[in-house]
């Protein structure tokens, strides 16, 4: 029986696939079986993951018809073997020592979770980034009081508290296994914030470690990203679901945390879309006056903020539209 399971969601990889593959079959812990789940990919990802089950019996090979990410996560969840469960993208790597370093901490405290930090790799430098809240141990209590409090606002807008990524995490399977049915396969903006929160929610235990060693490519596509105009449709998505966790100091941040959403998204539309500003000025109005960011804007505490991003929030609540694009097209 293996102790952990690390499942690969793999949809059109194959550019990265072999890096991604050949960094986790070099780990440092050896106790784990291998998940790829080839979410019907079109070009050549599925021939590549079998060519290294053959030679490496630890792995275990899943295709099935493209259903997204958090279908696909599913799906090797249900697979594995392991107590503990690690995921990994498929363009991405990890440092040969990640899950010796995680794993030893779970061996150590005993914990549902354990999560650390994640190195963002630019074109030509790379950046550590760290939870915000001290590491060590936290019990249900603590959890409750300390993390979930803070997990999203820490306390700037949108500083995290707890790093969402699931993959820089080690996960009981116990633990996944009650919080993915809460996560609806169509997300595709924000799934890891609702896995992590909803897995937290069932922890009874949660380890910091200032452990990093995933590499999280950021390639040209992902650091200079396009309008799309149905983002704010897959952001509704997601507060949705998250909205029905039951917990007040978590709420008090899902308002804050959607009105970044929502200012992401206008400023990407002033500055990515290519719309003239008369088309713009009309998306940002239909947006700001969507029911769940008339319900977000006015629910926001916005007390602890700066006041750069206080004003932010205040035009958007006020429909000052044009002051919104004045601040995106000079400030941004």
């Amino acid at each position: 029986m293996f102790k952990l399971s690390i499942i690969v969601p793999i949809f059109n990889g194959e550019e990265y696939l072999h890096k991604c593959i050949d960094s986790i079959l070099t780990q440092q812990y050896g106790e784990f079986e291998l998940i790829l789940i080839d979410d019907g990919s079109t070009d050549n990802s599925l021939s590549i993951c079998n060519e290294y089950a053959e030679k490496d019996s630890r792995i275990v090979v899943y295709h099935k018809e493209n259903e997204g990410l958090v279908a696909a996560r599913k799906t090797g969840v249900s697979l594995a073997k392991g107590e503990y469960i690690g995921f990994v993208d498929c363009d991405d790597y990890i440092d040969s020592n990640m899950y010796h370093d995680l794993m030893s901490v779970v061996e150590r405290d005993k914990s549902d979770m354990v999560t650390g930090g994640v190195i963002n790799d630019y074109i030509s430098y790379a950046k550590n980034v760290f939870n915000c809240i001290d590491e060590g141990f936290y019990d249900e209590e603590a959890i409750k009081n300390e993390i979930v409090p803070r997990m999203l606002m820490c306390p700037e807008f949108l500083n995290y508290g707890i790093i969402p990524g699931v993959v820089t995490k080690v996960f009981k399977r116990s633990v996944l296994e009650k919080a993915l049915p809460n996560v609806a396969d169509i997300l595709t903006v924000g799934e890891d914030v609702a896995i992590t929160s909803y897995s937290l929610m069932n922890a009874k235990s949660l380890s910091i470690t200032k452990s990093c060693g995933y590499h999280y490519i950021q390639t040209e596509n992902s650091i200079i990203r396009a309008f799309n105009p149905k983002r704010f449709e897959k952001m509704s998505d997601l507060y949705l679901c998250i909205s029905k966790i039951k917990n007040e100091g978590y709420q008090k941040q899902v308002s804050l945390y959607m009105c970044f959403l929502i200012f992401s998204v206008m400023a990407e539309c002033v500055k990515k879309s290519g719309y003239s500003k008369k088309d713009a000025k009309k998306i940002i109005k239909t947006i700001l006056e969507n029911d769940i960011s008339v319900k977000v804007l006015n629910e926001a505490d916005i007390s602890a903020l700066s006041l750069k991003d206080k004003i932010k929030i205040l035009l958007m609540k006020h429909n000052l539209i044009s002051l919104l694009m004045l601040l995106i097209e000079v400030v941004l």
